[in-house]
Formats: structure tokens, C-alpha cells, sequence
């Protein structure tokens, strides 16, 4: 298989990898504000504005892991360095460490070429 396949596959994995990250991030958000309206405690409501800020750093970090996607899957420019970034926040999060390895491979696998 060529170069430009392997990385339309590996650009295609991050971009569904994190959609269903973002899913999820959005269900704990409604899940996280629908605990915070039941307990008052003011210990609570600090834990919950910080668990919402976790969650919504999250979902720009895996933003920037759609763009890395959709920059390999049209092969553009900058995809090299946009794939290097996507595979590292893909290998974090845990759902999504198949596709990061993956990615990494493709593009370490294309600096040697």
C-alpha cells in the first residue's frame, strides 16, 4: 500500500477517533451539570466548574486532532507536523490509541522515505 493510502487511513482514523471522543466529552458535560443542579455544596460546585473546564479543554484539544486528520486525509500541507501533534493527543486519550499509534507510524514511517 502506498504512502498517500496509508495516511488517508491513518487522517480518516483520527477524525472518527476523535468525533467519538467529543460524544462522550458532551455526554459528561450534560451528565456533570445535571449532578451539579441535585447537590448545593459549595465544595461541589467548585468540583463541578472544574471538571466542565477538563472537559471543555479536551474538546478544543481534540479539534486540533480532527484538523491534524483532515490535514493527512488531504495530504496538505503541514500534514507531517499536524500528525505528529493529532497521534500524540490521540495516544492520550484513551479511546482513541490505536488510531495515535497508527498515525505515528504513518508519519515516522514517511520521514524515512
Amino acid at each position: 500500500m502506498s504512502l498517500v493510502k496509508h495516511r488517508q487511513i491513518a487522517g480518516s482514523l483520527l477524525i472518527i477517533f476523535a468525533v467519538v471522543n467529543i460524544v462522550v466529552a458532551g455526554i459528561m458535560i450534560t451528565r456533570i451539570l445535571d449532578l451539579s443542579h441535585s447537590n448545593q455544596e459549595p465544595v461541589f460546585i467548585i468540583f463541578t466548574r472544574v471538571m466542565i473546564g477538563a472537559v471543555v479543554a479536551t474538546i478544543l484539544l481534540l479539534l486540533l486532532q480532527v484538523l491534524a486528520g483532515y490535514k493527512m486525509l488531504r495530504n496538505g500541507p503541514g500534514a507531517y507536523g499536524w500528525g505528529i501533534a493529532g497521534s500524540v493527543i490521540a495516544i492520550v486519550c484513551g479511546i482513541s490509541l490505536p488510531a495515535g499509534v497508527y498515525s505515528l507510524w504513518v508519519n515516522l514511517k514517511s520521514k524515512g522515505n
